[in-house]
């Protein structure tokens, strides 16, 4: 693999990055907006259905919110080994970097579809108590 070739694959590899970290920020800033609304609709009900209903959007907020933290520290982590690939474009991108890409992009698309279920989840949870 030739240079030009090697600094568009990093590239590459770089806009994937930026682009998760953007969505995953973007998630975290819609979390902090959800509990919001959260914490008015708890002070509204007493009912205990709907303090159960909020208390298990309280923990799939934190779980959501948990797996961000992992997948940013795990995006940076990559990030880090393909400015070492960068600094050397004699190295190339070795099969397990690229494994560990793939896995990342696995785990994103994971990630968007169960935030964006928990999203149309908390939606018509909204919709009927507030």
């Amino acid at each position: 693999m030739i240079a030009d070739e090697k600094r568009r694959l990093i590239s590459w590899l770089h806009f994937d990055e930026r682009l998760w970290l953007n969505k995953l920020e973007f998630c975290n800033d819609e979390l902090k907006i959800f509990q919001e609304r959260l914490e008015e609709i708890a002070s509204d009900y007493t009912d205990m259905n709907v303090k159960i209903q909020i208390e298990q959007f309280q923990n799939k907020f934190f779980i959501q919110h948990d797996e961000i933290i992992k997948l940013k520290h795990d995006i940076n982590r990559m990030g880090r080994v393909l400015a070492e690939f960068e600094k050397d474009f004699s190295n190339a991108v070795d099969e397990r970097t690229a494994d560990e890409h793939y896995n990342l992009e696995e785990r994103m698309d994971s990630f968007n579809e169960i935030f964006d279920d928990l999203k149309a989840d908390f939606r018509a949870f909204l919709e009927k108590y507030m």
